[in-house]
């Protein structure tokens, strides 16, 4: 069973200080709940009244997508935009390199993402995201 990684939230130093005001980012995947994940991002920011982004990371194997997940994650950036997120579309080889120089950048102090549940054994057989975040 699919999850959004809420235990997976990383609260990151914000670049602006200690005083700045807190600032969520969900990160987009291919996964089938990434719409759980926009609202819960949408929410904890409400919640907050901070500032959220939506952030995607293409890498060189986006192309090989199947369409089904490409359009999920468009789905999932349009709905955050539709609830009030500012959206990125980040590029490199390390999702989560490019995720974490995003909120040093810009002042992220909630990273939320999700992972499938079958991916725990991409700990022994190569890397997660949540595992590099």
């Amino acid at each position: 069973m699919d999850r959004p990684a809420d235990s997976g939230s990383h609260e990151t130093s914000s670049a602006r200080g200690s005083n700045a005001r807190p600032h969520v980012m969900a990160c987009v995947g291919a996964v089938p709940f990434a719409a759980r994940l926009v609202s819960e991002a949408s929410s904890r920011a409400r919640e907050q009244a901070s500032a959220w982004v939506a952030a995607y990371v293409e890498t060189p194997a986006h192309r090989d997508l199947p369409e089904r997940e490409r359009n999920g994650i468009e789905q999932a950036l349009l709905l955050a935009r539709y609830l009030g997120a500012e959206t990125v579309r980040l590029s490199g080889d390390s999702v989560a390199g490019e995720l974490i120089a995003y909120a040093r950048e810009h002042g992220v102090t909630e990273i939320l993402v999700g992972e499938a549940r079958h991916s725990h054994l991409r700990g022994f057989l190569g890397s997660s995201i949540v595992h590099n975040l």
